[in-house]
């Protein structure tokens, strides 16, 4: 599948203009980052949580500082 797909794309890439293959490309990547960015939104009360801890004098996560 991904060896046709692979084909595909090269032949389309060939028959289009460049500023259409650059559109393709800045939508595709930002295909990849919506769900990251939905990730950080959702685990950065725990990033939080952690950071406070590590920081704190006693870390209760059992996270030793040096």
């Amino acid at each position: 599948v991904y060896k046709i797909a692979y084909v595909l794309i090269v032949v389309l890439g060939a028959a289009i203009s460049l500023q259409s293959a650059w559109t393709v490309a800045n939508i595709m990547n930002a295909l990849m980052a919506f769900p990251n960015l939905i990730a950080v939104l959702i685990l950065s009360p725990k990033v939080v949580e952690l950071t406070k801890d590590l920081f704190s004098d006693e870390p209760r996560l059992g996270i030793k500082q040096k």
